[in-house]
């Protein structure tokens, strides 16, 4: 795959609810069985000189447990330094990084079926602003999807779409 819209990829993952900019590129080993696209391993990154943006919207990834309404009054008026010292501030401050987060590094690992562990990881690696503060984020996120049934679902889309 060469230079393919990283939002538009991102819609192999339903419960993907943010957006993502760039363009992305890498190889997928791939075998046809019973009509049917099986993926063995592969990997895609962003390209080099493309650097693009992720934003997950508010609500939609809580980590902290928290909702977005309760983080931002929290954090109302802190500098990054307090932010840190309230109870799950890293937490915090990650969840606020990605709501804009510029991204330096994006890449997407499958892992052979056999292989203990995900079988989808995304590694992102970037920077946001928060608090008047630049906060660096480096996240190696385990994705739950059935790749294979989320490609037919994607190539039956192009097609009747195409049409």
């Amino acid at each position: 795959l060469e230079h393919v819209d990283a939002n538009k990829l991102s819609a192999l993952v339903p419960d993907f609810q943010g957006v993502i900019s760039g363009k992305i590129s890498g190889k997928l080993n791939a075998a046809l069985r019973d009509n049917q696209i099986i993926i063995q391993q592969g990997w895609l990154e962003m390209d080099g000189d493309n650097a693009g943006e992720l934003s997950i919207p508010r609500g939609s990834w809580q980590l902290s447990g928290m909702s977005s309404e309760q983080i931002d009054e929290l954090v109302a008026g802190k500098r990054i330094d307090e932010i840190f010292q309230i109870p799950g501030g890293e937490t915090i401050v990650t969840e606020l990084a990605l709501r804009d987060l510029q991204l330096d590094a994006f890449n997407l690992t499958i892992h052979p079926r056999s292989q203990e562990g995900p079988r989808v990881v995304i590694h992102v690696e970037g920077s946001s602003q928060v608090a008047g503060a630049t906060v660096p984020i480096v996240l190696d996120i385990p994705i739950r999807i059935d790749l294979e049934a989320a490609i037919q679902d994607w190539l039956k889309y192009n097609e009747m779409t195409a049409k």
